[in-house]
């Protein structure tokens, strides 16, 4: 059974969300961010619904503490979201923000599907090999899409099938915490034509006869095949 923390220092909610969730996970609670971060650090859970907010130490700084060994999924729930916070707790790891006042069922809900696509250990080895191609394409590490390439090229690798804006943009969507696909397909296709525009000899190697940048599909159907050979 998958370890569980719930760090939500509104009693009530934090309540209706142990009686929807304990049937699935062993669960632990708490109300204040000290003890939060304590919990994390010893009982190393796997999943961790965290109020932004907390009390003492809020969710920001109690990620700022645990750059290495977080949870795989972190679901923060803050009473204000704008695009400074949500960013802000993006890149300290958080994977999907929700914002309150919000139904207990749409939180157990979104920890189920995020808890599904989390990447297992070879899929993140396939992250590792992705992210070292797209430096040779001369992709920004800096831009989304970049993190969305990186993550998207082993989910294609392993299930070429998919269809690439419904199903593969739109996991990558939901991993990322972002508002639709269509935001995943805007950045990669900007990521593709700005590494593009470098003219790096790997291009001429894997697209050689291609006279514009290649669309968003044509590029992962095609450098997903390379990562088993790299």
């Amino acid at each position: 059974m998958q370890k569980l923390l719930i760090a939500e220092r509104d009693e009530v909610l934090r309540g209706v969300l142990v009686d929807l969730l304990r049937r699935t996970y062993d669960i632990t609670t708490c109300a204040d961010g000290a003890t939060a971060l304590e919990l994390i650090r010893s009982l190393r859970p796997d999943a961790v619904i965290l109020d932004m907010m907390l009390p003492v130490m809020d969710g920001f700084y109690i990620l700022e503490q645990v750059p290495e060994d977080r949870p795989a999924v972190i679901l923060g729930i803050c009473d204000f979201c704008n695009d400074y916070t949500s960013q802000t707790a993006r890149e300290l790891g958080v994977n999907f923000m929700i914002r309150k006042p919000c139904q207990p069922r749409v939180i157990a809900a979104r920890l189920e599907h995020l808890l599904r696509h989390v990447p297992a250990p070879d899929q993140a080895d396939g992250q590792t090999k992705a992210a070292q191609l797209l430096l040779r394409f001369r992709f920004n590490p800096k831009n989304d899409g970049f993190r969305f390439l990186k993550i998207g090229l082993p989910l294609y690798a392993q299930d070429p099938q998919q269809r690439i804006c419904k199903e593969l943009y739109a996991t990558i969507a939901q991993i990322c915490g972002v508002g639709s696909w269509n935001q995943v397909e805007r950045s990669i296709r900007t990521a593709i034509d700005t590494a593009w525009r470098t003219r790096a000899e790997i291009w001429n190697q894997y697209f050689p006869d291609s006279q514009d940048a290649p669309t968003g599909k044509t590029f992962i159907s095609r450098v997903s095949q390379m990562l088993s050979d790299f």
